[in-house]
């Protein structure tokens, strides 16, 4: 609640500051991470639009210390050189939650808030989780008791709060089926949804190289956030047999679970002394995502993402059940997307994967990524570039 009363009073000030059409600033997942499709674009801009003063915002001293010794525009915490360039930013782009990638409250009214969020959904995400009534989590809960304080807000002082609290708002999206989902999960019309393509896969396009016989296994998070869970032993996940596996095939899995999920420390400590099982510890996988030749996942959003780059995707809906009862409902139906053998453990996964070994390029792909040219970002800068004209 203590956001929505600093929103409210920034809204109020920022009724009599301009914005500064060449201040952009963008943050990523809690304000914690240098990555996802905020990074990506903030590089295309640095190295493309010197006319643009780019800043990126973190939380975390780690990334501003990378980023001053890189060079890079970075603002850290709060401080006055943050708030004050939050308050004439002509637009600000976040991944994750507005308010927490990004110094939310202290923003401009008249700021472009613009989420380039984390990937193609496939399960339910936002207010379509609310009217399912399935995963519901305290941070929506939360939500709900702010909207209230909102409403209170606007029935006392109905004459400035629709200038104060005018939203200019979008939202990027890679496809017409995708923006579908995006728009009933935000609340969004038509004309706040913008069509360009995701900037984190644009490097991707100007290269097809991979390494024959890696794989990575990439799973949506399941349970609370922060949470740990062992999610391979649970589905049947024994290292011996997966390295008995590995080496008759001459394969190599590396293992990425969501941020919002960790491992059992025994567990860690088992596959850190295995040579065919790694756990990557890497904070951007789209760095790296070029590197597989199969993507293994299960709900994730990384599905739309491998397929768009033409990797050989594996849809494996362990324990689809549980996880529609107990965590998200679907947008999509697993066997529409993946129209081959299911494995719903690891032990069926094996006995498919000589199958697996044939998989194609999914028709049904193109439905969930319109642009395979690497040019998403530009498109992006052009769309803005027409905004206020």
């Amino acid at each position: 609640m203590l956001n929505q009363l600093l929103s409210f009073i920034f809204s109020l000030i920022s009724l009599i500051i301009p914005t500064n059409k060449k201040v952009y600033i963008f943050g990523s997942w809690f304000g914690e991470k240098y990555n996802d499709n905020s990074k990506y674009l903030y590089e295309y801009i640095l190295e493309n639009h010197p006319e643009i003063k780019a800043y990126w915002f973190t939380r975390e001293k780690k990334v501003f210390e990378h980023l001053k010794r890189e060079r890079k525009p970075v603002l850290y915490g709060v401080s006055i050189n943050s708030i004050c360039l939050h308050l004439v930013a002509f637009v600000v782009f976040y991944t994750v939650s507005f308010n927490k990638d990004l110094m939310g409250p202290f923003t401009n009214k008249k700021t472009i808030k613009f989420n380039l969020w984390h990937g193609s959904p496939m399960k339910k995400i936002g207010l379509d989780v609310i009217r399912s009534g399935v995963g519901l989590k305290e941070s929506l809960v939360v939500s709900h008791i702010d909207s209230r304080f909102r409403r209170l807000v606007k029935k006392c002082f109905r004459g400035i709060y629709k200038k104060a609290t005018l939203k200019r708002e979008l939202i990027l999206s890679s496809s017409a089926e995708i923006s579908e989902c995006l728009k009933t999960a935000f609340g969004l019309n038509d004309k706040q949804v913008m069509l360009a393509g995701y900037p984190k896969l644009d490097h991707f396009f100007k290269s097809d190289e991979y390494i024959t016989g890696k794989l990575l296994y990439a799973p949506t998070y399941r349970g609370d956030y922060n949470s740990e869970l062992d999610i391979l032993t649970e589905f049947g996940f024994e290292l011996k047999k997966i390295e008995d596996w590995l080496e008759r095939e001459n394969l190599e899995l590396d293992i990425k679970l969501h941020p919002a999920n960790r491992l059992p420390s025994e567990v860690e400590e088992k596959i850190n002394d295995s040579c065919r099982v790694n756990l990557l510890e890497v904070d951007d996988i789209y760095e790296v995502l070029n590197l597989y030749e199969y993507v293994i996942t299960d709900f994730s959003s990384i599905f739309f993402d491998a397929l768009a780059i033409g990797k050989k995707v594996i849809l494996a809906p362990f324990g689809i059940d549980s996880y529609l009862e107990n965590d998200r409902e679907l947008y999509f139906n697993v066997g529409e997307l993946f129209p081959y053998d299911k494995s719903y453990d690891w032990v069926e996964l094996i006995e498919n994967f000589k199958g697996y070994k044939k998989l194609c390029q999914i028709e049904e792909a193109r439905l969930f990524y319109n642009y395979a040219d690497g040019e998403s970002s530009k498109r992006i800068m052009e769309m803005l570039g027409k905004i206020d004209k």
